[in-house]
């Protein structure tokens, strides 16, 4: 089994290499700017959605917000959680979404494909991130220091209709 999911893994990257960095993350007027980090984990997600045939995710100002704050809440605390408050925040920033999600992680990866990796192997996770109403994805990791160790707290925020 695990060479099927490493399989499956290798073909997303193999199809992130393909795809052009302003297909995938271009960042049009208004739009948030990312870590290098960060884009390329939405770059990250859209290749695997191209990949299924599914539109790539806008990088969306409003769910950048809502990560960047919830992520600086993660550090601050020392726990990774889901955000209680995202639906009425997604709201209040987009009254007009169909569909919100998130996917959170406390990781000790120091790289970005190794984050992926850790949502694209869990079902629920991957799930998320591919379905196929979502339009609008927002992104924000902050990296912490713990007792010598590096550790990034991620958050990825999806949603439809919600520019």
């Amino acid at each position: 089994m695990a060479i099927g999911r490493a399989a499956v893994v290798a073909a997303s990257m193999c199809a992130l290499t393909a795809v052009p960095v302003g297909a995938a993350g271009a960042h049009p007027a208004g739009s948030p700017r990312l870590s290098s980090f960060d884009q390329q984990l939405v770059n990250s997600v859209n290749g695997q959605r191209q990949l299924r045939g599914l539109s790539v995710l806008k990088v969306s100002a409003p769910l950048t917000s809502i990560a960047t704050g919830w992520a600086r809440q993660m550090a601050a605390s020392g726990r990774s959680h889901d955000n209680p408050n995202l639906r009425a925040q997604v709201t209040a920033s987009c009254p007009h979404w169909k569909a919100v999600g998130e996917v959170v992680d406390e990781a000790g990866e120091s790289t970005e494909l190794a984050l992926w990796r850790d949502y694209y192997d869990n079902t629920a996770e991957r799930q998320q991130l591919m379905q196929p109403s979502l339009t609008d994805i927002g992104v924000h990791t902050v990296t912490t220091n713990q007792h010598g160790a590096q550790v990034r707290w991620n958050v990825i925020d999806v949603a439809t209709n919600c520019e």
